[in-house]
């Protein structure tokens, strides 16, 4: 959890201090403060996920179930990640296997939290190839949301 935490702290320190010089160009300066921004969310999306296992260990996590506007959350997602996976030379894309619900019931919040960390985990540890996330139905009308890569695999 460390090495997870000062990743993005050391890159939005280096990219802070390397936007202080004044040789960068403006293009150079929005550049290293898009890769600040991203860092910083990442890094908030760390914390929050600490403070959640903590919530879980103590019993005290709630959880929401409201309608929610699924192809909404996979567009959220696939403009976070279609960047990153685009920067590490990996085909990232969404896949719905129709007919699925325009609307579902469920804890936007946990859903984006699950998703997000099992695409970031598949771009991370993914040399070559893709990351794909296929959404369907089940026979018993269940939503399924599968993320499959072609990296190293876990049990």
């Amino acid at each position: 959890m460390s090495h997870e935490i000062r990743t993005p702290i050391t890159t939005i320190l280096g990219y802070a201090e390397s936007s202080l010089e004044n040789s960068l160009s403006l293009a150079q300066r929005l550049d290293y403060t898009q890769v600040i921004i991203r860092s910083s969310k990442h890094l908030l999306q760390l914390v929050n996920d600490i403070l959640d296992v903590s919530k879980i260990e103590a019993g005290k996590l709630e959880l929401e179930n409201m309608e929610m506007c699924l192809f909404s959350s996979l567009n959220d997602l696939e403009s976070i990640f279609a960047k990153m996976a685009k920067e590490k030379g990996l085909d990232f894309q969404i896949v719905h296997r129709l007919p699925l619900p325009l609307h579902i019931f469920s804890d936007p919040t946990r859903l984006s939290q699950i998703l997000m960390n099992l695409c970031s985990n598949a771009i991370k540890f993914t040399r070559s190839g893709s990351v794909c996330v296929t959404t369907s139905c089940n026979r018993d009308g269940l939503l399924v949301i599968e993320v499959s890569d072609t990296g190293i695999g876990m049990d």
